[in-house]
């Protein structure tokens, strides 16, 4: 029961029902959303101060966490995605350096293009991936088949009565 309701499961349940719920409620019964005035963030900040007298600030702290909390994250899978690709951590200050210059880009920056700039690049990571599953399709087939065959009774005999008919 702790392994169901610790951990990973219970990050996700406050993040994504409660907070995203809560927000949408907000949004939604304070009206804000209809005048196209704000928009992201902004709106969430003015439809929280409109509904709870000082409810801005708490939407601020929020983003202002999670902003800096995104940025270590993602600084860190950076860093160790470089040190993997080279073998050797002597990349490391040039991606310090990138970051750095990155942040202060994104925050001169109109929001939207950097949203764009965002969902464009994290479009691109698709086609390494594509190309890694094509080259390694029959692999993935073969333990998907290895592993149902172990697990799933059912499995097992479902690729058994295809094989014989």
């Amino acid at each position: 029961m702790r392994k169901l309701f610790g951990g990973d499961l219970l990050r996700f349940f406050l993040d994504t029902v409660l907070v995203c719920t809560v927000s949408a409620l907000v949004i939604v019964i304070s009206g804000l959303w209809r005048n196209g005035e704000y928009y992201g963030a902004n709106l969430t900040l003015n439809a929280m101060n409109s509904l709870i007298p000082g409810g801005g600030y708490v939407v601020l702290g929020a983003i202002i966490l999670f902003g800096f909390s995104c940025l270590i994250t993602f600084y860190t899978y950076v860093e160790r995605s470089v040190e993997f690709i080279s073998g050797t951590n002597k990349y490391a200050k040039v991606v310090r350096v990138l970051w750095i210059l990155s942040i202060i880009f994104g925050a001169v920056s109109q929001e939207s293009f950097v949203w764009d700039l965002a969902d464009t690049f994290n479009g691109l990571m698709i086609i390494p991936n594509l190309i890694g599953l094509l080259i390694l399709h029959k692999v993935v087939v073969k333990l998907k088949d290895e592993y149902y065959g172990q697990q799933l009774p059912m499995y097992r005999e479902s690729k058994k009565n295809k094989s014989t008919s």
